[in-house]
């Protein structure tokens, strides 16, 4: 075995346990998500023949793309722990002779190394993550789900990246002092800012775009404009946690002039510790702004409201047999508790639909004039005469409407008997706009019928439209009911709900998964950031700084990038929410207690993590450290 590797798997046990057990544990968690993430939309929705592609999977692939944002945040983090110990230690070889080939096999070999192992773990936790995910959806699931070549691609992946990652310092290898001081300050560039520029032009192009008017453009202007957004806060965090603590160190407060120097001194390993937090912030913004935008779908709100809040339809069939849904069917179910009304559908049609093109059916409404205006404005009905309905001045009559004759022909679909109906009457719908909506709006109608009349002919009812209180309690007694009598009971709007349930759920899911990586990557770095500072924190107490003073810096100088990264992806996800709320036609598409509950869990997750963490991060100042100092 080379020299040079063995060099690299020393390094490795020399990183300590705490690096060791972070890379693998990061690379196995980026492995199982991403590899889960990638094989769901084929389970969920497979692409059976090349065009024919469910919508909901564009969805879907959507929603589960941002998961790679807080993995990557993780990667990153865990590739570059005890990043000045590594880079001093690199430098120190460099000086010694070592080339730069040379060092870059030594490290990629002391990364490698863990994060193969990662990987490898990571596997087999697609394999636990599949066993779930499949007992969990198992009722929705069309195909099982495979890692296949995806696995394997997003193993090779994450150990290359991993690394990749080891080579980031090795611009610094020939400035020795700047690798090994710990005193120097690096002035970040002010070039840092201008992806903010570029996100917040992209997103006022979509705020001066009316909503009728986009296009392609519009579309890359939103993606562009959310790429920016998350390297935005990738960049920015440090540098804007770089110049407050300039502030810091101005007022007289030694906590404050401690916390203020441990920022400058390190800022991108300190933006490094919060970086994954304000991208969470951005990404659940954009996740819960994508949900409100969906729901606010008129057809979508109206089965939301239907289905949570009421009142709801259902669709009453006889099924494949002749029985007449008066018998039986109609009286349990109108003993149900939260039946509001039954509208009786008659097995009756006009005999030119079944003998012409379709150009001269007219649509015939059998009911009542009170239930007629429930769905559309109509004046002159009278429930004693058949009429034709008619456009006012204000609506324009449709181009395909039927020619109006004096009596009309309906056909028993049972018996094929005929009854003529004379249409002595015209009533006028006044308003299309105000039918659009009504609570059951929508429908169009060119001849009423009064239910009375197809009672006398003895015509047989051969559906029935429920009206019912929301909730599932009084839907399930409903089908419980009418499944009991032979009969088919259907809920127009309970599809669409699904699928709202479907978004809501991977929206959520994804949002809960972002917090929890970007609250491991803050916990793995908060521990790592604690131990590599050991020495200073020994040096402050060799000159008599108090415990309590270095306790509070510590706090601040945590405290610091975490709400620069919580503000930054708060301010640029509510922009971009609001952007694509306008091109949605759309009002804000996050509710206020939403926003402040995403933000509140963040934060208080930071926190209890912080916490939790605090006893590993009080590593104990021995006498060898005093002596190095």
């Amino acid at each position: 075995m080379s020299p040079l590797v063995l060099l690299g798997a020393r390094l490795v046990r020399a990183g300590g346990p705490l690096r060791a057990v972070s890379l693998v544990t990061g690379c196995a968690v980026a492995v199982a998500l991403l590899a889960a993430a990638w094989a769901l939309p084929d389970a969920l929705y497979p692409v059976v023949r090349p065009g024919d592609v469910n919508p909901q999977r564009g969805v879907l692939v959507s929603l589960l793309a941002l998961v790679v944002v807080p993995v990557a945040a993780l990667l990153l983090a865990v590739g570059r722990l005890s990043s000045t110990v590594r880079d001093r230690r690199l430098a120190a070889l460099h000086l010694l002779g070592v080339s730069r080939a040379r060092l870059a096999l030594v490290a990629a070999v002391e990364n490698g190394i863990p994060a193969l192992l990662g990987a490898g773990l990571g596997a087999v936790g697609f394999v636990v993550v599949r066993g779930v995910l499949e007992h969990l959806l198992d009722p929705v699931l069309r195909a099982p789900i495979t890692g296949g070549w995806r696995l394997a691609t997003v193993v090779l992946g994450v150990v290359v990246l991993s690394v990749v990652l080891t080579l980031a310092s090795f611009r610094r290898l020939d400035d020795p002092r700047a690798a090994t001081s710990e005193s120097a300050r690096p002035r970040l560039s002010l070039w840092r800012l201008a992806p903010v520029p570029v996100a917040l032009a992209c997103f006022g192009i979509l705020l001066t775009t009316p909503p009728d008017e986009v296009d392609d453009a519009t579309v890359v202007a939103l993606l562009v404009g959310l790429a920016a957004s998350g390297v935005a806060v990738v960049l920015v965090t440090p540098l804007v946690s770089s110049r407050v603590s300039g502030t810091l160190t101005r007022t007289g407060s030694v906590p404050a002039l401690l916390a203020g120097r441990a920022v400058q001194t390190q800022p991108a390993a300190t933006g490094r510790r919060v970086v994954a937090l304000g991208l969470t912030v951005f990404v659940a913004f954009a996740a819960a702004g994508y949900l409100g935008v969906y729901e606010s779908t008129p057809h979508l709100a109206y089965a939301i409201h239907s289905i949570e809040e009421g009142p709801q339809r259902m669709f009453v069939t006889a099924g494949d047999s002749q029985e007449d849904l008066r018998d039986k069917v109609l009286p349990a179910v109108e003993r149900v508790d939260g039946v509001l009304d039954a509208e009786l559908s008659y097995a009756v049609d006009p005999v030119t639909c079944a003998e012409g093109d379709g150009s001269d059916c007219p649509s015939v409404y059998v009911g009542t004039c009170e239930r007629l205006g429930r769905a559309i404005v109509v004046a002159g009905c009278r429930d004693d005469q058949a009429a034709w309905i008619v456009h006012g001045a204000g609506d324009a009559s449709p181009a395909w409407a039927p020619e109006r004759v004096d009596t009309l022909l309906l056909a028993d679909r049972d018996s094929g008997a005929t009854h003529t109906v004379p249409l002595p009457g015209e009533m006028t719908q006044d308003d299309d706009a105000v039918t659009s909506q009504r609570p059951l709006g929508g429908a169009s109608y060119d001849v009423f019928v009064p239910q009375g009349l197809a009672d006398g002919w003895g015509v047989r009812v051969s559906g029935a439209e429920l009206t019912a209180l929301g909730g599932p309690d009084v839907r399930e007694r409903l089908l419980a009911v009418v499944e009991a009598h032979g009969a088919w009971g259907d809920v127009p709007e309970l599809h669409d709900y699904r699928q709202v349930v479907t978004v809501r759920t991977t929206v959520w899911s994804v949002v809960g998964i972002a917090v929890a990586v970007s609250l491991l990557t803050y916990g793995l770095t908060t521990i790592d950031r604690a131990r590599e500072r050991r020495r200073g924190r020994a040096r402050l107490m060799a000159v008599g700084v108090p415990a309590r003073v270095l306790r509070r810096a510590q706090a601040l100088a945590g405290a610091l990038p975490l709400v620069v990264a919580v503000v930054v992806g708060t301010g640029l996800g509510v922009v971009a929410t609001a952007a694509y709320s306008h091109v949605a036609g759309a009002v804000f598409a996050i509710e206020p207690t939403v926003l402040a509950l995403m933000i509140a869990t963040v934060l208080v997750g930071a926190l209890a993590v912080s916490l939790a963490t605090l006893p590993l991060t009080r590593s104990t100042v021995t006498a060898e450290d005093l002596r190095q100092e």
